[in-house]
């Protein structure tokens, strides 16, 4: 221990956690409780409100007895709250969406601001989520808090011109932020005793009555656990339990700045921002059906889950940022959990999607379909409220069409079922085979939101997104990849030329004198085709009528021709054989047939 005590960190991070598991919530709620009131007034223009009643939101005083001649206290009101009946929200980042360029004039941020409201609504969003800290500073102005600009208020701006564009405002408050020690503590570990969580309560105050948001996104109280922070558990936390130890700090910061905005700012929502996965239902028997690498109470030590069902949150955003294809953490498994403790809570849940990922090389997120595939995934889950997009800029670049097609989606302008469909091709049937046919039918089916490419050209399909497309084989190999959305089919069609086979007749035959021989052969429909027998040619065309199965969907046509045998004589007449001729660009091949003889004619006695 003492080799521990000569070290200064270990000392403060030592006497931080010690006061942080003795006086946190002490010396927080007692700020809380401190000074007047303040009733927050209601925002009638809103179309979509809700009554909360918020228990507990008393002044604290429960274990006093009044005075018997003291009036009692007057029963709060509900409180109204700015919900939208979906949930279709976007970030607004500083350093990507405004305060993006070199250029930080206020002018310059008022235009950037100016454009990134206008795209919003253009992707038909009723709802900004506001990054508020850009580096080491905020874009919010309150006491104590490293402001960007103490000239500009650039958070203002954001709501007023949110507000007037008629999208409801939220903003991400990063509790982290005001660890005070986060310059010398750990990576990952939080540092904060009673005076930073008096810090952060003040400031949240603040920020809530001065930009009266409709919510707030509460972020940055995961507590990793650290080699340090053992030490310090081992130091001064042992009876408590090391969990226990860890999750105080967690606890404490949301706890504090729930009762921090339904005492000043109730008209106010308190949302928590998640990660995906609270834990592995391996790890814990009422966990999601995850493998998650991260989870929020193993890895993080807070418990998200309980900070719902402990009452202290409105509304939860989970950052769902896997694919539909992830079997880690499955982007429907993570949605339905996090519904169903929503639902049984009685609070929004809201599905914040990686609409960063989209088109790239992220595992699962190459298609084009991803983010709207998970939107119509969403929809079918009870209790989920609504989705949130986590990039502007790349919803706006639009990526192969990734973001038209979830604005449609939205628009009702396309069918769900059609962007649920992938790539498939019915013939041909195999995709590697040898074939005699000069050339080979593409029959499918596709999303027809997308393209559908052969070779990289670009085919026609119709309104269903079926396609049918008939292409030319050379003689050799044939490559062809079929491709639609993320998905491909490749095909290896060896062609042997062969413009004429199976000829009739064969072997040999005995004709009587002057009879009709029927000589048939199977050649390209394009060829020219005939026969030769006895020194006579005889001209082949295609047979019209019944078309025999195997030569349906095939380029080879029936060819027949008649040849009349010559009259008989006194003796047998031996004719040769029959030999079948056919020419195709350029290419002649022969096939020897039957050999005929004429009988000789018959004696009449």
């Amino acid at each position: 221990m003492s080799e521990f005590c000569k070290n200064k960190k270990g000392m403060m991070f030592a006497l931080s956690a010690f006061f942080l598991a003795i006086t946190i919530l002490a010396g927080s709620f007692a700020y809380l409780f401190a000074g007047t009131d303040i009733t927050q007034e209601e925002d009638p223009s809103q179309a979509d409100q809700q009554d909360v009643s918020q228990p507990g939101d008393g002044d604290g005083d429960d274990g006093e007895e009044m005075p018997p001649d003291e009036p009692e206290e007057e029963e709060e009101k509900p409180v109204h709250y700015n919900i939208p009946s979906e949930m279709r929200g976007v970030y607004l980042t500083p350093g990507t969406d405004f305060i993006a360029t070199g250029d930080t004039s206020e002018s310059t941020i008022r235009a950037e601001i100016d454009k990134a409201i206008t795209d919003a609504k253009a992707l038909t969003m009723n709802a900004v989520i506001i990054d508020t800290t850009y580096k080491d500073n905020v874009i919010y102005q309150t006491r104590n808090a490293p402001e960007l600009s103490s000239e500009f208020d650039i958070m203002g701006y954001v709501v007023e011109k949110a507000r007037e564009a008629g999208m409801y405002t939220y903003a991400i408050f990063d509790a982290s932020f005001y660890d005070r020690d986060k310059g010398s503590a750990v990576s990952g570990m939080l540092a904060i005793g009673a005076g930073t969580i008096n810090s952060l309560t003040e400031n949240l105050r603040e920020f809530a009555e001065k930009y009266a948001v409709d919510g707030i996104l509460l972020d940055g109280y995961i507590n990793k656990q650290t080699p340090e922070s053992y030490s310090m558990y081992t130091f001064v936390g042992a009876a408590m339990g090391y969990d226990n130890f860890m999750r105080e700090t967690p606890q404490a910061i949301v706890a504090t700045a729930s009762k921090t905005l339904r005492k000043y700012a109730r008209g106010t929502q308190i949302g928590l921002l998640a990660d995906a996965v609270w834990e592995n239902d391996s790890a814990n028997e009422e966990g999601s059906a995850t493998k998650a690498s991260f989870t929020a109470l193993g890895s993080g030590n807070a418990d998200t889950k309980g900070f719902l069902t402990q009452g202290l949150v409105d509304f939860v955003a989970v950052k769902a940022f896997s694919a539909t294809t992830d079997t880690a953490e499955p982007f429907e498994e993570v949605v339905k959990w996090w519904s169903g403790v929503a639902r049984e809570v009685g609070v929004p849940m809201y599905a914040v999607h990686a609409s960063d990922k989209v088109c790239t090389s992220e595992p699962g997120w190459t298609a084009q379909d991803q983010l709207v595939r998970q939107v119509i995934a969403a929809n079918d889950i009870g209790g989920y409220s609504g989705s949130i997009f986590n990039n502007l800029k790349r919803m706006v670049e639009d990526p192969k069409q990734a973001t038209t097609t979830l604005v449609k989606y939205y628009n009702e302008e396309v069918v769900a079922e059609h962007i649920l469909t992938e790539l498939a091709i019915t013939k041909p049937e195999n995709t590697s085979f040898t074939t005699n046919e000069p050339v080979v039918t593409f029959t499918g089916a596709s999303d027809p939101n997308f393209p559908v490419t052969i070779n990289g050209e670009t085919i026609t399909t119709d309104e269903s997104g079926y396609f049918t497309l008939t292409l030319d084989l050379k003689g050799g190999e044939n490559q062809f990849t079929i491709s639609h959305k993320d998905k491909s089919i490749s095909y290896s069609i060896i062609r042997e030329i062969e413009i004429l086979k199976d000829i009739t007749p064969m072997g040999s035959i005995t004709a009587e004198g002057s009879m009709s021989i029927q000589i048939t052969a199977l050649a390209y429909e394009d060829a020219d085709v005939y026969a030769v027998i006895n020194g006579t040619t005889v001209n082949m065309s295609i047979q019209e009528g019944v078309v025999e199965e195997s030569e349906r969907d095939s380029s080879y046509k029936m060819f027949a021709g008649q040849y009349t045998a010559p009259a008989a004589t006194g003796d047998v007449q031996n004719l040769g054989n029959i030999v079948v001729y056919a020419q195709w660009q350029g290419q002649e091949k022969s096939i020897e047939g039957a050999s005929v003889k004429v009988n000789k004619k018959a004696k009449i006695e």
